[in-house]
């Protein structure tokens, strides 16, 4: 009779689990096609022009018309050029270049090759125009939410859950960043990751599912760094979570811990490796120097010394700064733009500079 009554009991249980997953499992889906018919709606009724460089992503049509993914030299007066110029919406492969030559000097090339690969992969499956990424950027939209409402459910109920998910459909900064789809892509990645680092904090240390989710999280943030450099972030973000927070104190279980750091950092560089071994082309160095500039300072609540290292929040300061940098150490005139590894050697060098006299000064 026990055994009966214990079997009656784990029955039950499975079942409530079933319900339960299965009632999350249709918020989910409820969610996501909410959020992906309001994305839909306003990318088609806001008005704008939708600015993500897109003078540069001649490699994604370059796969999308199944000529590989590279750069290409692009004719001023050709059809290709007034589409990346936004001079029409939609491209025509059969007006794609013949035999064009190549270049390896696009910064979105290799910096961002998951996002270029994406849309030129989307291309090729509906047909290359602009306002045609709606559709995608809707899917991210779409992803976003649903990644919010995993992070509710992780510390409140479904409802609350649910409730503060569809709030956030109509959230202004996702509406104001969805149609510049370059900036808006990291989103869901971001989510995701904090998805997965407070299952990993909040949930009991179990080893097989701990190793589990730092994987799931090194796979998340290897991909997103394919998108956006910005997901490089999550990094330091994850150790510190998993040294300082988990359940049992800082020093407890610290095999557990740094292997799971060991195994987050692992399956992030296997994904990240296409942008790792193309790291000089992808302009770090000028972005570190625009993170430092002035602007930044009163929305980090930081006061200002009696020097800066920028006024304004422009690649043409730092362009600038670089190349001025370049022709005091180098016999040579540097490349101007960011699109080339002389510029970003020059670039960390002046940044190993500042931290050199700065340390000095301390």
């Amino acid at each position: 009779m026990r055994i009966d009554f214990l079997q009656s009991i784990t029955i039950l249980k499975a079942a409530s689990y079933r319900t339960w997953l299965n009632r999350d499992a249709l918020c989910v889906l409820l969610l996501f096609g909410a959020s992906y018919l309001v994305g839909t709606y306003h990318l088609r009724h806001w008005g704008g022009q939708a600015q993500f460089y897109q003078k540069y992503y001649a490699p994604a049509v370059s796969l999308a018309c199944g000529n590989g993914f590279s750069d290409i030299e692009v004719d001023v007066a050709s059809r290709l050029q007034q589409f990346l110029s936004l001079e029409t919406d939609c491209f025509d492969c059969a007006d794609f270049p013949l035999n064009p030559a190549r270049k390896e000097t696009n910064v979105y090339l290799w910096g961002e090759p998951y996002l270029m690969q994406s849309i030129g992969t989307y291309w090729r499956l509906f047909g290359v125009s602009w306002s045609g990424l709606n559709r995608l950027a809707a899917v991210l939209f779409g992803l976003s939410i649903v990644c919010v409402y995993g992070v509710l459910r992780l510390v409140s109920s479904r409802t609350i859950g649910m409730l503060i998910a569809l709030f956030s459909v109509i959230s202004l900064p996702h509406l104001t960043y969805l149609p510049h789809v370059r900036e808006y892509a990291k989103t869901p990645f971001f989510l995701l990751f904090i998805l997965l680092l407070m299952a990993i904090i909040l949930k009991p240390l179990k080893t097989g599912r701990f190793l589990g989710l730092c994987g799931a999280a090194g796979l998340a943030v290897g991909c997103g760094y394919g998108f956006r450099a910005d997901l490089l972030v999550c990094i330091p973000a994850l150790a510190i979570g998993i040294l300082l927070f988990l359940p049992g104190g800082v020093l407890r279980h610290m095999g557990i811990k740094l292997a799971g750091i060991g195994l987050f950092i692992g399956v992030f560089f296997i994904f990240s490796f296409p942008i790792s071994r193309h790291g000089t082309l992808y302009n770090s160095a000028h972005v570190v120097l625009l993170g430092k500039s002035m602007p930044f300072n009163n929305t980090l609540g930081i006061r200002g010394g009696l020097y800066d290292h920028g006024h304004l929040y422009k690649d043409n300061l730092v362009d600038l700064i670089f190349n001025s940098y370049g022709e005091i150490v180098e016999p040579r005139k540097i490349p101007t733009g960011v699109y080339f590894e002389a510029y970003e050697m020059i670039g960390r060098r002046y940044l190993l500079q500042l931290l050199k006299t700065f340390r000095q000064m301390n």
